[in-house]
């Protein structure tokens, strides 16, 4: 099967070690963060902003 979605990091500030590569989820706080998503026509992005719990800035991206 061909990837539907891909995301490249272009521009972090922190570099994963072998224990995080091995979680699905983790968080990292970080000064700086550029990414290009993609996805094929078949697919809709949907990008929702809102306040995340701690009264942040957030965005949600869903690509279906």
């Amino acid at each position: 099967m061909a990837h539907q979605i891909v995301c490249r990091i272009k521009d972090k500030s922190w570099t994963a070690g072998v224990d995080d590569i091995k979680k699905a989820n983790y968080h990292v706080g970080m000064k700086r963060l550029e990414l290009d998503l993609s996805w094929k026509e078949s697919k809709q992005p949907r990008f929702l902003p809102y306040i995340d719990d701690q009264g942040h800035q957030a965005m949600k991206v869903i690509i279906e």
